[in-house]
């Protein structure tokens, strides 16, 4: 069986583990009982339990300098989360949520105007019916094409209504364009 510590073993054990970055206020009576301790760093005061200082346990640090506070890069929220936390993301990006991370990150991806407005725009512009094959059984079926081929150019001039067949010809270069007709 262990022989208990002193007062002043205790203290040369908390000293080594903390690097010296932390003061027994209080008497260490037992590893069961807590102890006062108190910060050198932020003056922090609180109650520590000895064993976190003895076999696997792992000693946290103090716990107001282990933490760090920031905004949300996304939504400006004010965080408190573990330095070692912050310290160690790789993104360079501090958020409050997971939420807010995945909404930070995708933003660029995400077309702020509806994604369907271009449809709608070329269905209100021109004939409801292919423009090159004049077929118009099912509106529901009509595909709209970019004649540039960029799915981010939605001006009207660069869209054209066609069945599914026309454009699947005109999108693997079967066909060609001229002037809106097939060469």
């Amino acid at each position: 069986m262990a022989r208990k510590l002193t007062n002043e073993e205790f203290k040369e054990r908390l000293y080594k583990y903390t690097n010296n970055s932390i003061e027994l206020i209080s008497q260490y009576i037992n590893k069961r009982t807590k102890v006062l301790v108190k910060c050198k760093v932020c003056g922090y005061i609180w109650e520590l339990s000895p064993t976190c200082l003895y076999g696997n346990y792992h000693f946290n640090g103090c716990p107001e300098c282990k933490y760090i506070e920031f905004k949300c890069d996304y939504c400006g929220k004010n965080v408190k989360r573990l330095k070692s936390e912050v310290r160690d993301n790789k993104t360079g990006f501090h958020y409050c949520s997971r939420e807010c991370g995945n909404k930070h990150k995708n933003e660029p991806y995400i077309n702020k105007i509806d994604s369907t407005a271009y449809r709608r725009n070329a269905f209100d512009f021109y004939k409801h019916e292919c423009e090159l094959c004049g077929w118009k059984e099912e509106e529901k079926i009509l595909e709209v094409h970019h004649i540039d081929e960029n799915r981010n150019n939605n001006n009207i001039e660069n869209l054209m209504i066609l069945c599914p067949n026309c454009h699947k010809k005109l999108t693997l270069h079967l066909i060609e364009l001229k002037d809106r007709k097939i060469k």
